[in-house]
């Protein structure tokens, strides 16, 4: 069996999320290089406490409606892998539909290039810290996430944490058995536009899904009531990470700390009620649509 093989797309009645609800009133909605992007049909900002509590199990929806993988960043470890021992960084990323952990490899250099004053040519470089030339398969992924580029590229490390902002698809190594390893030249954004989504001529139910599961997060909670007079954007800050370095060819993912302020959304006050209450707002402020 192929372990890249996913399932069948879900039923419409199936879907963890508000998806179809946001589709048949006429929002637009995508995943853009990595990022979710809604364009609401009413004109109306999205509640930044709505957005972040349903966030995930859209994406989710997104990714089994076009049969594909999605990955979120947690982390990253450096060593020396293989049976070469060739320095590298093993990415540590969880698979949003079932949490489990998954990891893929980039090489790297983890020794010194020079002599200098921080230590002799050679010398293992501290902490988390790596190089990367321009000809790696990193650098080259790291260019494909649209993020912007470290002055040196000694400094990839200190800039890590900016990958926690985007949704990621790949496939699994076919000769991994345990389907934990990514293959590193498919781990890329995911990119699901709206087009591709009306191609597939769903035809939603009408409400959302009410299933009470703990790693779904659905159209159950409290949202702002009035549009915020102004709003600015939470962006991750990079942090270098000071664990030791952990050596050989085995990858064990520990210490992962999610980041609850990971994503960048507007920094509002909120008055909360129901998300029914402000569909049918919405409704009334987008003109006549099918609620």
């Amino acid at each position: 069996m192929n372990i890249n093989q996913l399932p069948a797309r879900p039923l419409a009645g199936n879907l963890e999320s508000c998806l179809a609800q946001l589709l048949k009133r006429g929002d637009k909605v995508a995943i853009q290089a990595g990022r979710l992007v809604i364009t609401p049909k009413s004109g109306q900002p999205i509640p930044a406490s709505w957005l972040s509590q349903n966030e995930k199990a859209l994406v989710c929806d997104l990714a089994k409606l076009t049969n594909r993988l999605a990955f979120k960043y947690e982390g990253f470890d450096k060593g020396k892998y293989g049976k070469h021992k060739a320095g590298g960084i093993s990415l540590q990323l969880s698979n949003l539909e079932d949490n489990s952990d998954n990891y893929t490899i980039f090489n790297v250099r983890v020794n010194r290039q020079r002599t200098s004053k921080q230590g002799k040519k050679g010398a293992l470089l501290p902490a988390k810290q790596f190089t990367v030339t321009k000809n790696m398969a990193f650098y080259e992924f790291w260019k494909a996430t649209g993020l912007a580029l470290p002055d040196r590229l000694s400094k990839f490390w200190a800039y890590m944490g900016n990958l926690k902002v985007l949704y990621f698809t790949g496939n699994y190594d076919p000769k991994d058995i345990k389907r934990q390893k990514i293959l590193k030249q498919t781990l890329k954004p995911l990119t699901v536009t709206y087009e591709e989504l009306t191609s597939l001529a769903l035809f939603m139910p009408n409400s959302c899904s009410t299933r009470e599961q703990a790693t779904h997060n659905t159209c159950t909670s409290g949202v702002n009531k009035e549009t915020p007079a102004s709003q600015q954007l939470l962006g991750l800050q990079p942090s270098p990470a000071t664990s030791e370095n952990k050596y050989g060819n085995k990858v064990i993912r520990k210490g992962v700390i999610r980041n609850p302020n990971a994503m960048a959304y507007p920094c509002v006050n909120h008055q909360y009620q129901t998300t029914e209450e402000w569909l049918k707002e919405y409704e009334m402020a987008a003109g006549d649509l099918p609620y």
